[in-house]
């Protein structure tokens, strides 16, 4: 059909040329409704994983809630809200807070900050290429994980010694991208060496108050996004400055607490990715199985008489 359309807004066939076109088909009846049986069922499947994906990332995000106002007890439980048990909880800056729990400045919270936003390699006199030292840009740094499938630029030893003078970014290292998009958080998953590029700065914390495991799943919490929105500043491309972003407050649990936290979020983050990856291999092997078994390249009776024995 995209060979015979016709316009260039709006594309379009001819009802006279659709009718010209071969297609083929199986002969018997029976065959046909096996093989739209085979691609339903598939169809199915993949439906109910992307069900599935739906009420993870929910139950994500009211869990994410949860533990960030809450926390967990002695116990390893959700403490009771603090409606139901008001001895348990003290009023700070961000509202009721568990008693054990402090609200710190955003920035004393911080040890070290790299941020090379506005530097790029022809002002260092050099250009892209030459290595394989990864540069992220906030193209790269997606929502909770790293992104090396959308377009990326790569560096040579040279031009990393020469941008990275601020120190090397460490695993664990909490990456936020200031503007455009303002407000994707990742971690820095190895110990791989990194240029921190365009949008993107490095965040490591005083692991004496905050761990950063636990700091990179505050920053996405709705409450701190939405501080920082708040903070922000443009309409076209909104961004935040660091002097306004220091300013914010960061819950800090007691450091046991923190890692209980963290754990428990990145356990249920773990079950999510299994079943987008589960997911992309459905729709994977849909795609191939639309193209056997509508060309005839494979035939369904066999399939279905090998699955039967």
């Amino acid at each position: 059909m995209n060979k015979r359309t016709h316009g260039s807004t709006m594309k379009h066939i001819k009802r006279g040329e659709l009718r010209e076109f071969f297609v083929s088909i199986p002969v018997a009846v029976d065959e046909q409704r096996k093989l739209a049986s085979v691609l339903d069922n598939l169809d199915t499947t993949i439906q109910e994983t992307e069900a599935i994906i739906a009420k993870l990332k929910a139950v994500k995000q009211g869990l994410l809630h949860d533990l960030l106002t809450r926390g967990i007890d002695a116990n390893g439980e959700l403490r009771p809200p603090q409606a139901e048990a008001p001895h348990l909880y003290k009023q700070s800056p961000l509202g009721w807070i568990p008693k054990a729990w402090e609200a710190h400045v955003f920035g004393r919270t911080v040890e070290h900050v790299i941020d090379f936003r506005g530097r790029t390699p022809k002002k260092l006199g050099m250009d892209w290429g030459g290595g394989d030292i990864l540069a992220l840009s906030a193209n790269n740094v997606q929502p909770g994980a790293i992104d090396i499938s959308r377009e990326a630029y790569f560096g040579g030893e040279r031009l990393y010694h020469k941008w990275m003078t601020n120190g090397d970014l460490w695993k664990g290292d909490v990456l936020l991208t200031m503007e455009a998009p303002l407000g994707n958080v990742a971690q820095i998953p190895d110990d791989a060496r990194y240029i921190l590029s365009q949008r993107v700065i490095a965040l490591r914390f005083n692991t004496g108050v905050v761990l950063n495991d636990f700091a990179f799943w505050q920053m996405q919490s709705n409450e701190f996004q939405q501080a920082m929105v708040r903070r922000s500043t443009g309409s076209t491309a909104t961004g935040i400055q660091r002097a306004e972003l220091v300013k914010l407050h960061f819950k800090a649990p007691p450091l046991q607490e923190q890692s209980l936290i963290a754990e428990r979020l990145a356990s249920l983050e773990h079950k999510l990715e299994s079943e987008r990856l589960a997911l992309a291999k459905q729709v994977q092997q849909k795609a191939g199985l639309v193209d056997d078994l509508l060309t005839g390249r494979v035939r369904v009776t066999p399939l279905l008489e090998g699955q039967a024995s």
